[in-house]
């Protein structure tokens, strides 16, 4: 089977983190002279590795965290709190 071929199936069987590390893991593997499962075994911890971060990403989308906000973008005007003392508690100056 061509290499082209092989990147054809790969991604039909929605292999995409194979697909993206197949060139350098298969080159580094043939110089390192080694066994054809190691190479395979290398190109199935990618794809883990792959599935994984989509997994957290695709999660962390569906979670709907707040966006992460800093004080510099807090607006005071709209709130009660002391903007002297939140200034200064931020500034961790409590801790010395």
């Amino acid at each position: 089977m061509q290499r082209h071929e092989l990147i054809d199936r790969l991604k039909e069987l929605k292999l995409y983190g194979m697909v993206s590390a197949y060139d350098e893991t298969v080159a580094l593997g043939i110089k390192r002279q080694h066994p054809f499962p190691e190479i395979l075994g290398g190109l199935c911890q990618t794809e883990a590795a792959e599935r994984k971060v989509r997994s957290i990403r695709y999660q962390m989308g569906v979670s709907r965290f707040l966006v992460p906000k800093d004080l510099d973008s807090f607006k005071f005007a709209n709130s009660y709190v002391n903007k002297p003392l939140i200034r200064d508690l931020y500034s961790g100056h409590f801790l010395e």
